[in-house]
């Protein structure tokens, strides 16, 4: 296990009845604290804890040579956030040929919503006689922010998808490698309601296996049930404007859309994945720019993702 941390999944492991595992963990307090952990529980002889970054080992320093499982839970409020496809690329040197990768892949989404609440708690109003409306000039809606800095759990303020969730990034935690992360993802898609577009959410999915058939994600809908989710990860969350009226007033304005109206959301990527930035705009106003070549491209690019947010391959490999 290559991010030990207090030793939980190696500990389940080894219950499970892994033969031996290794826990490789930076941090020297965590670390000593999975030790601790691994003796209250009697699996001294199991489970063996190597206190150094994943990237400085190599498999003279296994106990028990090279592994069958390479198994992580470095994963953020994004699916990258905290370099888990270049910790795993690095990592399977450690393994035998043939070995499992678990998580073995992954999907980071995105999807637009509409949430009174959120609007509440993010924007100023007027308050026993005081208007503070002016406030909202500094409404960030540029940056990318996690419930869990917000204070809430985006399930409990009555959220209503605007989109379809829609896949930006899918990675094979035992193929891919740093680099095949691109830098714009441009997705065509319909408001499924009349209403505002209050802002972007970040959620993501992971799959043990190529047949996907045991999954984890944080999207707020599987989470209502499961507080301790939103507090480790939690969502990604950006607040949106109407671009096209950015420049007519002095605060942001509302995102106001009609069922059926199609939108087109780039997602501007950074850092392999692990920094993201969501802008919306009507497709009419950038059809308008770009002419009717760029429509096609961009249909082309968009409707299969839309098609694969619904229904994933057959093969279940990733594309």
């Amino acid at each position: 296990e290559i991010g030990l941390g207090s030793g939980l999944l190696s500990l389940i492991c080894a219950q499970l009845g892994a033969k031996h595992v290794t826990g490789i963990e930076a941090s020297k307090p965590l670390a000593r604290l999975a030790q601790r952990n691994i003796h209250t529980n009697g699996f001294a002889d199991k489970i063996s804890v190597i206190n150094a970054m994943s990237t400085a080992v190599a498999p003279k320093h296994l106990k028990h040579g090279p592994v069958d499982i390479l198994l992580s839970e470095i994963l953020g409020t994004l699916l990258l956030s905290e370099n888990a496809l270049e910790f795993n690329a690095d990592a399977k040197r450690l393994m035998k040929p043939g070995g499992h990768v678990i998580p073995r892949l992954g999907m980071q989404f995105v999807t637009l919503i509409e949430s009174e609440k959120l609007d509440l708690i993010t924007g100023a109003r007027k308050w026993r006689g005081l208007d503070f409306r002016n406030f909202n000039q500094l409404k960030d809606t540029a940056s990318l922010l996690f419930t869990k800095e917000l204070g809430c759990r985006l399930c409990t303020l009555d959220p209503t998808n605007m989109s379809q969730r829609l896949p930006v990034i899918e990675v094979d935690f035992a193929s891919d490698h740093v680099g095949n992360i691109g830098n714009t993802k441009r997705i065509r898609t319909r408001a499924l309601k009349d209403g505002v577009i209050h802002a972007a959410v970040f959620s993501w999915e992971v799959y043990s296996g190529l047949d996907k058939k045991h999954k984890m994600s944080t999207h707020y809908e599987d989470t209502v049930e499961n507080f301790q989710r939103d507090m480790q990860w939690g969502q990604g969350i950006q607040l949106l404007e109407d671009p096209g009226l950015e420049d007519t007033k002095d605060a942001p304005c509302p995102l106001r859309v009609k069922k059926g109206e199609e939108l087109i959301i780039e997602v501007r990527i950074a850092q392999e994945g692990a920094v993201m930035q969501c802008h919306v705009y009507r497709a009419s106003t950038i059809d308008d720019r770009t002419g009717k070549d760029d429509e096609k491209e961009e249909e082309e690019e968009g409707m299969p993702q839309l098609e694969q947010a619904e229904k994933p391959s057959s093969s279940g490999e990733a594309p």
